[in-house]
């Protein structure tokens, strides 16, 4: 019994490191799109996939479409999602646009901008 608890705690103290390092990766794969930068037929992709997460944001919280499309807004703490709110909004993400998110990603995905821009970035995202 001494063992196995000295055995936990071992991977437990080492755990924020490796989570950490995940965490920075991960993180790194959601770059911020700053709509002012695009022109052409990239703002106009921009603009509906923005829309679109919007659509399934409204759907799924219950919140105005303006709260929805605000870049700056958290869903936790700006437009009351939980844990599980946020999944659904990625499985319908993920749905509509055709684009695997990963568990990892999801995580750290907290905002209307950041799922819009992580999907933008896609080479596979289908808009329709």
């Amino acid at each position: 019994k001494y063992e196995m608890n000295w055995h936990i705690t071992r991977i437990v103290l080492k755990s924020p490191d490796r989570i950490n390092k995940k965490d920075s990766a991960v993180k790194s794969q959601i770059k911020l799109i700053n709509p002012k930068k695009l022109e052409g037929e990239q703002l106009t992709r921009w603009n509906q996939v923005l829309e679109n997460v919007a659509d399934i944001v409204v759907d799924k919280l219950a919140v105005d479409k303006e709260e929805a499309r605000n870049l700056k807004y958290n869903f936790h703490d700006d437009l009351g999602a939980d844990s599980l709110d946020k999944v659904e909004i990625g499985y319908a993400c993920e749905r509509d646009f055709g684009v695997a998110i990963s568990d990892e990603v999801l995580e750290n995905i907290n905002s209307t901008h950041q799922m819009a821009s992580y999907l933008f970035a896609q080479p596979e995202l289908k808009i329709k």
